[in-house]
């Protein structure tokens, strides 16, 4: 299959949300590399072995089980890029719909600082009524926004807390007989990449 890359982002012109979105995109991209680099090395290596040792070796089924901890190790990492990708997307997605009702509001006479704090509420015998209801109705979306991103923030904390006690036990048992295969059964049996790439729906992070 073709290297997978970061999502595309929401259109964002301001920082109002605190975190690197780019940053993170930047990772995702980055660890997506890594582990399509890795497959692709042991794809090559796999093809000179298969020509230099007989299959049934002592070392052609040594190179087996480090070509298979490889490839759940880069299972591994596709996954943890998929989480972060999906962080940076969805937290991107919070910060254009942000800017958007800003926008809106702002059209309506309501005043928002660089930071995209909301003003505080007039008191109505003080202001139009219409200015009134739209500072509402930003103050409402900005409370939303913060919410939603603390939500996402932390929904990536547990999916990464998760993939990393998957793969702990492999560590605990790393002087085993079973060694090389420990990474790999942690990740519920022996999954190519390309199978743990299609099946992660990055969206649901």
């Amino acid at each position: 299959m073709s290297q997978r890359s970061a999502s595309p982002l929401a259109t964002l012109a301001e920082v109002w949300i605190e975190g690197d979105i780019r940053g993170l995109r930047a990772l995702a991209g980055a660890l997506y590399g890594h582990a399509f680099q890795i497959t692709d090395v042991m794809s090559v290596l796999d093809q000179q072995v298969s020509r230099l040792a007989p299959a049934g070796s002592m070392f052609a089924s040594s190179w087996r089980r480090d070509s298979m901890t490889a490839e759940a190790l880069a299972a591994v990492v596709v996954q943890a890029a998929a989480i972060i990708d999906g962080l940076a997307a969805e937290i991107a997605a919070i910060e254009n719909a942000l800017e958007e009702e800003a926008y809106v509001a702002s059209r309506y006479g309501v005043t928002i600082g660089t930071d995209g704090q909301p003003p505080p509420v007039p008191p109505e015998p003080d202001i139009d009524l219409s200015v009134r209801h739209w500072t509402i109705a930003y103050r409402l979306a900005h409370e939303r926004a913060m919410a939603d991103v603390q939500q996402a923030r932390q929904q990536a904390v547990r999916q990464l807390t998760r993939l990393h006690e998957q793969v702990m036990p492999s560590r605990r048992s790393a002087t085993s007989s079973a060694g090389p295969e420990i990474l790999t059964s942690s990740l519920r049996g022996p999954r190519t990449l390309s199978q743990v790439a299609c099946s992660i729906v990055v969206r649901d992070v």
